[in-house]
């Protein structure tokens, strides 16, 4: 069996798998791509044992294109929904998350101490809550936008969608604001969180232009990958 009912043979494995048609088009190309390089190069893939060892069983290569395409085929389909519709609920989620995580490192903290967090010495509590109201404009935002910006230029959802999703986490991690009202009674201090437009101090420019830049930088990879069909994912900096 020669490398070209091989290639018939890896096609027939897609498609028995589901594998849509423009996917498994660009599959194909790639691998007989591959295999020409490889005839240049002066590599015996005349057989199909040669090609199996080289490239993989056809059964093996489209049992591992399912595991990769099913998720960048559904967030092709549905980038609406990925893109225009999650990233504000899923920041406002990771605001609550991380809110949570923190209150409950506090209260593990203060029960090692056998004490209320409220009891711990101001000279370790403030310092921390102020560390930590600042952190809110950063740390649930930043990932989030690079999770986003992963995910577009893995799945070649296109820079518009992706550059709608950045904007929005950028203009609520813009937006995030933190107060901390200190008091010298145990247990009165308070830190309020909340968002607030137009941006007022540099605090808030800050997060929005870390978070764009970091938006940015998958923007220009996605961008590139646009340019050259059929292109691996570059990664932001490549």
């Amino acid at each position: 069996m020669d490398r070209r009912q091989w290639l018939e043979r890896v096609a027939n494995e897609l498609a028995g798998r589901g594998v849509p048609a423009g996917v498994r088009a660009r599959l194909m190309e790639e691998l007989r791509d591959h295999l020409d390089d490889l005839m240049e190069g002066g590599v015996n893939v005349a057989t199909e044992s040669d090609v199996s060892r080289l490239m993989g069983t056809p059964e093996g290569l489209a049992d591992a294109s399912v595991g990769v395409t099913r998720p960048a085929t559904w967030v092709r389909r549905h980038p609406l929904v990925v893109f225009g519709l999650a990233p504000v609920p899923v920041a406002i989620l990771g605001v609550a998350v991380y809110l949570l995580a923190a209150w409950a490192v506090g209260s593990a903290v203060a029960a090692g101490y056998d004490c209320e967090i409220s009891e711990i010495p101001r000279g370790v509590l403030i310092p921390t809550a102020t560390a930590f109201a600042y952190s809110i404009g950063f740390v649930p935002f930043l990932p989030l936008v690079a999770a986003f910006g992963w995910l577009g230029v893995r799945c070649r959802a296109g820079a518009w969608w992706l550059a709608a999703a950045v904007a929005q986490v950028a203009l609520l991690a813009g937006a995030a604001t933190t107060e901390l009202h200190e008091s010298d009674l145990p247990g009165a201090s308070q830190l309020v969180v909340g968002l607030g437009l137009p941006l007022t101090g540099w605090r808030q420019v800050v997060q929005l232009l870390i978070t764009v830049l970091i938006g940015g930088a998958y923007l220009r990879a996605i961008s590139r990958t646009d340019r050259v069909p059929g292109a691996p994912a570059p990664q932001p900096g490549a």
